[in-house]
């Protein structure tokens, strides 16, 4: 009795590559095993590909971070490079205090620029495009913010904001007065030192200014 429930209830299991466990064998045992040899086919080309798309972002991944500390090296060297522009930056501040601004506009408006002023001009401008180029780079999604964090630091930022963004301002104003000042450097390193730095974004590493930037 239980033997015939059993088998009664065998014929309704649901139905696999055309047939039924009951029914076996298959009336068309070459077309069953074709099938089968496809499924397996099938189910092989499912595992390969699903393996492939791991191996391919795992590779995409390690290239985007190799990548990533090759932009950070050439950064950190050409930051390392700029120690000396740095030092005849902070020189004309410490020379001319809070009237620093002011003195940069008259003598880029005057016929002949002072040697003083000229170095600094030059060394201003080199300092301006690496942060520049740390803006775009992490805009762009190329270097994430929390490396340059992590190894430029606050005070480099900070410096920045307050000694030599005021500065392209002036340059901007006399040579395009038209034209506002471009804060896009000015407003993303502002949101750089909330982000990472949050409990000291107003800081002044050099202490030369009485107003912030």
């Amino acid at each position: 009795m239980r033997f015939k429930e059993g088998k009664r209830t065998m014929k309704g299991t649901i139905e696999w590559l055309g047939i039924t466990w009951w029914s076996w064998p298959p009336q068309d045992l070459p077309m069953f095993w074709a099938t089968l040899a496809a499924a397996s086919v099938a189910l092989a080309y499912v595992i390969l590909t699903s393996r492939l798309v791991s191996t391919t972002r795992a590779s995409v991944n390690n290239a985007w971070k190799a990548n990533q500390a090759g932009l950070l090296k050439a950064l950190l060297e050409e930051h390392a490079g700029l120690a000396s522009d740095i030092d005849k930056i902070h020189a004309w501040w410490k020379i001319n205090g809070n009237a620093a601004i002011k003195k940069y506009e008259q003598d880029l408006r005057a016929s002949h620029r002072p040697e003083p002023t000229a170095q600094m001009h030059e060394s201003r401008k080199r300092v301006s495009q690496f942060f520049f180029r740390v803006r775009v780079l992490c805009e762009k999604g190329m270097l994430d913010s929390e490396l340059v964090a992590a190894t430029v630091g606050r005070e480099p930022v900070q410096v920045f904001l307050r000694y030599i963004d005021p500065l392209d301002e002036i340059v901007r104003r006399v040579r395009v007065p038209t034209k506002g000042h471009n804060i896009a450097d000015r407003e993303y390193f502002h949101r750089y030192l909330e982000e990472h730095f949050p409990a000291d974004t107003d800081g002044d590493p050099w202490g030369l200014r009485q107003t912030a930037a």
